[in-house]
């Protein structure tokens, strides 16, 4: 079952959800669970199981994130299950400030549940647990994130422990855009392809190239272990990211408009020099530390 934007649900995804989204029925995907009394449910059910996920689906895009961003496709069923009990097909596209609102709020559990890995454990009891949990609330006006974080036994922010951990992910790792993206938390992703960028470009980290700066083979190991991490990456736009290309980043700065340092959480430096790539480092990683500690 292909979802546009490059998301592509699987057989059992599709059944898992048709269980789910049905929710009068047990959610184990076991085949005792599929009876003929069970399947006419589903059946009847089967337009809320195709018009909710493609809402939910064009609501995750909307967030600029494409399926290998979804490290759990699992986490999706509830915010489906939700849209569905609150009954607006089109609510990804509805532009009202109030609307809005609860789409960031989305977006917010969404990302902190991924990152948490909130649905790596036992996840039918997970899921059982959330869609409680959502069939006791009072209005459907309102994304019950809070709700659903108790349920899943998670804080809506990130630990010390989990931001250390999170900065070393690395280029286009799993859970690297997922980062990232929280970041630019007023970003519009509509319509938008963001790449992950080297912000100190990668081209400028080869052993030789590090040896003939005159660097000895700790700093150019110290350089090394930290390249390729959130630590040197930002969030460009395609064309942002074809125009920088390999050009050293004390170069193409002074290309940019004021704005752009704030927007990508840039240290004012005196010097962007690869020379300078240690103390960069430094000064981003408290930089970075503060930005997620205020979400």
């Amino acid at each position: 079952m292909g979802g546009g934007d490059g998301y592509n649900f699987g057989k059992d995804f599709v059944l898992k959800a048709s269980l789910y989204l049905t929710q009068d029925l047990p959610i184990q995907y076991k085949v005792r669970n599929f009876t003929r009394s069970n399947l006419r449910k589903i059946e009847d059910n089967w337009d809320n199981v195709k018009t909710y996920l493609a809402t939910t689906v064009r609501l995750v895009a909307k967030f600029g994130y494409r399926w290998e961003n979804i490290v759990a496709e699992l986490a999706l069923l509830p915010i489906s299950f939700w849209l569905m009990k609150r009954g607006e097909e089109s609510f990804d596209k509805s532009s009202k400030r109030e609307d809005v609102v609860v789409q960031t709020e989305i977006k917010k559990w969404l990302t902190l549940s991924l990152l948490k890995n909130a649905f790596g454990g036992s996840s039918d009891t997970t899921l059982k647990n959330l869609r409680e949990v959502l069939l006791k609330v009072a209005t459907y006006k309102e994304f019950p994130a809070g709700l659903l974080n108790d349920a899943l036994g998670i804080e809506a922010r990130l630990s010390d422990n989990d931001i250390e951990n999170h900065l070393k992910r690395q280029y286009r790792g799993k859970y690297t855009y997922l980062i990232l993206s929280l970041l630019y938390p007023d970003r519009d992703w509509k319509d938008t392809t963001f790449h992950q960028d080297h912000i100190f470009p990668a081209s400028e980290f080869s052993v030789r190239g590090l040896r003939k700066r005159g660097y000895d083979d700790e700093k150019i190991q110290r350089y090394q272990s930290v390249f390729n991490t959130v630590l040197n990456l930002e969030l460009l736009t395609d064309t942002e990211n074809l125009s920088k290309n390999s050009t050293p980043f004390k170069d193409w700065i002074t290309s940019r408009d004021d704005g752009f340092k704030t927007r990508h959480i840039i240290p004012q430096l005196k010097s962007y020099d690869l020379d300078a790539f240690e103390q960069f480092i430094d000064a981003r990683r408290q930089l970075l530390v503060k930005q997620f500690k205020t979400i």
